[in-house]
């Protein structure tokens, strides 16, 4: 590929408590919007996107905290109320994890970037299984070289063209 592409790590887990109290995934899942009973993709890394912004915290992460901090995306406090300094514990591939949360971002709706509920510092997640995500927008007449180049090389990555799922969802809109 003939430019530089951002590869976001991302790590399944499960949302055991709050705070130290447990998560009812029974009353979770029966909400009508989003809730904390599903499966979520984190992410590590020490910087903000593009996009996003911090709406509570002086920084992403705190330099004088001793234990896996984590910052959220605001719509994870609307879920259930959450602050800077609360605890939220992970069971990550069976691994339990309690991290501190250390700011709340927000990002800008209208952007087609990928976005994380949950982010921590690398030094937490970094030695965890992980998938690599990346986006690249290509020309039509350019994507079936590309994914025969790239699936040669690199048997074990999976290259999913997004524009026939668009195309699927244009045509359905158009017949709502």
């Amino acid at each position: 590929i003939d430019r530089p592409i951002q590869f976001y790590p991302i790590v399944r887990a499960r949302i055991t408590a709050v705070n130290g109290q447990a998560i009812d995934h029974r009353r979770e899942s029966g909400k009508r919007r989003d809730n904390l009973s599903r499966v979520f993709n984190l992410t590590y890394r020490d910087t903000l996107l593009d996009d996003e912004r911090l709406i509570d915290g002086e920084t992403l992460f705190n330099n004088d905290w001793d234990e896996p901090q984590v910052s959220i995306m605001d719509t994870v406090a609307e879920m259930r109320e959450m602050k800077i300094g609360d605890r939220i514990r992970f069971k990550i591939q069976g691994v339990p994890l309690t991290a501190r949360i250390s700011s709340i971002r927000t990002r800008d709706s209208r952007s087609l970037s990928p976005f994380f509920y949950f982010v921590f510092p690398g030094s937490v997640l970094a030695q965890a299984p992980h998938t690599l995500f990346a986006a690249v927008t290509v020309a039509p007449g350019q994507l079936g070289s590309l994914q025969t180049s790239i699936v040669s090389q690199f048997p074990n990555i999976s290259v999913i063209d997004m524009s026939q799922t668009i195309g699927i969802l244009a045509r359905l809109m158009a017949r709502l």
